[in-house]
């Protein structure tokens, strides 16, 4: 049997963590307490070597380390909006430079009653929809907003964004009020806005 090698290339990503490992530690704060084989002691930034004079019948108090948590939402409310309906106040207000999401949930509308079918928040480009009576031109009976008296946005399936405008958020289908009377169908949304 010849000399084996043992390839030591793989032995270079693995000291590579390590060593980043223990850049990221030390620039937490972490530091190593004893360095006793065949184990090593992080002692965290937030912790303290108690000394060993203490005696028993003394309280120590040892703060506790920092626990990451996710963002809430500071609003998370479901609405329904009506097809046959104008602009529908929602009760949620907006703040310039929330971070705002509709997203739908469930439901279908029709912005013509007399058609059959109906169809999702998302009706896609009507071009023949040109009379300045639709809030968004162009646009077909899809899921639209708008924030107070601000310029009207599509929301369709989903928004996200940061709102530029401050006030009630309103939503409705995109369709002329003097139209309204033929649409049926609601679609219901979730909305969420952290601050």
């Amino acid at each position: 049997m010849k000399d084996a090698k043992i390839p030591i290339g793989w032995l270079i990503p693995i000291v590579g963590l390590i060593l980043l490992l223990g850049w990221f530690l030390d620039q937490q704060g972490w530091r190593v307490s004893k360095l006793n084989p065949p184990g090593i002691e992080l002692v965290p930034p937030t912790a303290s070597v108690v000394p060993q004079s203490i005696q028993s019948n003394q309280s120590i108090v040892t703060p506790l380390l920092p626990t990451l948590t996710p963002l809430a939402w500071a609003i998370e409310t479901s609405f329904i909006v009506q097809a046959n309906q104008p602009w529908q106040n929602t009760g949620v207000e907006v703040r310039r430079g929330d971070s705002l999401e509709i997203v739908y949930s469930s439901g279908q509308w029709t912005g013509r009653s007399s058609s059959p079918g109906l169809s999702g928040p998302d009706f896609g480009p009507s071009p023949e929809n040109t009379d300045e009576c639709y809030p968004i031109r162009g646009e077909g009976s899809s899921l639209i907003g708008k924030i107070g008296n601000g310029e009207p946005f599509k929301i369709g399936y989903q928004y996200v964004g940061n709102p530029t405008d401050t006030g009630i958020l309103l939503l409705r289908m995109n369709d002329c009020d003097k139209l309204l009377f033929d649409n049926a169908g609601s679609i219901t949304v979730t909305i969420r806005i952290r601050r």
